[in-house]
């Protein structure tokens, strides 16, 4: 019996402070839902667009196979492009990113704090489908589907500018290197014309030798070396044969060096867009249905425990004294 009367202590004190826990509780609310409102917490509106790369093929490899959504190497690449710091200036200075986020032109750390909300506010993510997230957060429900879709096109500009300019150093190298294999052929081939003169090469055509060009000067160096085999000049016979295997590395410099020209002139693959950035109608946050009854609740409870513990003291007071 003394138990069920403890027990309906808390509830019966609960019951007598019940208006002051209501209004208060009540007053949170109020306070949490004008607080909230636009004029005082701007509404934030979300933007995203879902890509897929496409794998990263030669000239030859187009030609001759279907276009697939890229692997792991190139969803892990696009996504560092589009999280680089070329990429993060162009759309800064293209849409004046620091006059949008109101950070002044003098003071400290600008820098800093643009790429701090830059990186808050423009989050690229790999989900787990395999496929990459654009995700945009503003104020402004068309400037966030704007920029969310111009990182999409500008990344597509960057990763063609970097592949295009690799392959440009790769074909500059490979010229240098068929011109210096080139010399070596023709210095070669004097060397071995100084001791028959009847072996005659051409070395001015091969950087334009068609296919069957080259299986026609392949052939004539096996007739030399066929020839000259059983002659006694063996110095002569080890230059055919050093000559041989670097015109077969010549030869195969310049497969290298057509396929990279073609692929230097053919368009880089764009990322595929399977869900391009539209404009948000409704706001992302602030969530104000959520925060107001949390608000309530976390008052009720707080005010609640708090009467209850006021009593518990003037109790043990009580007990004290007495």
């Amino acid at each position: 019996m003394k138990t069920e009367q403890e027990n309906s202590i808390p509830i019966m004190l609960l019951f007598k402070w019940r208006k002051v826990i209501l209004i208060t509780s009540m007053a949170t609310a109020l306070f949490a839902a004008i607080v909230t409102m636009p004029a005082f917490m701007p509404p934030i509106f979300k933007a995203e667009a879902i890509i897929y790369p496409p794998a990263t093929y030669s000239a030859k490899a187009i030609a001759e196979y279907d276009l697939r959504f890229g692997a792991d190497k190139e969803i892990d690449e696009h996504i560092q492009i589009l999280k680089s710091s070329l990429l993060r200036d162009s759309i800064i200075k293209r849409f004046d990113l620091m006059n949008h986020y109101a950070i002044g032109l003098d003071e400290d750390n600008k820098q800093y704090k643009l790429n701090k909300l830059y990186n808050e506010n423009i989050i690229v993510e790999r989900t787990r489908y395999n496929s990459i997230s654009v995700t945009v957060f503003d104020n402004n429900p068309e400037l966030a589907a704007k920029l969310c879709n111009e990182v999409v096109k500008t990344g597509d500009k960057v990763k063609s500018y970097i592949l295009k300019q690799n392959l440009i150093q790769a074909v500059n190298t490979m010229q240098q290197n068929m011109m210096a294999t080139t010399k070596e052929l023709e210095s070669m081939g004097v060397e071995m014309q100084g001791i028959n003169k009847n072996i005659v090469f051409n070395y001015n055509t091969l950087a334009k030798q068609k296919y069957a060009e080259r299986i026609k000067a392949q052939i004539e160096l096996r007739d030399y070396i066929s020839k000259y085999r059983n002659d006694k000049n063996g110095e002569l016979l080890e230059l055919m044969f050093q000559y041989e295997d670097k015109l077969s590395r010549f030869y195969s410099l310049k497969d290298s060096y057509d396929q990279a020209i073609q692929s230097l002139n053919t368009k880089i693959a764009d990322a595929y867009i399977i869900t391009p950035a539209q404009i948000p109608d409704k706001k992302y946050a602030p969530k104000r249905a959520m925060i107001v009854i949390i608000t309530m609740l976390s008052t009720f409870i707080l005010a609640s425990s708090i009467v209850l513990a006021i009593d518990r003291i003037q109790q043990l007071k009580k007990e004290y004294i007495q």
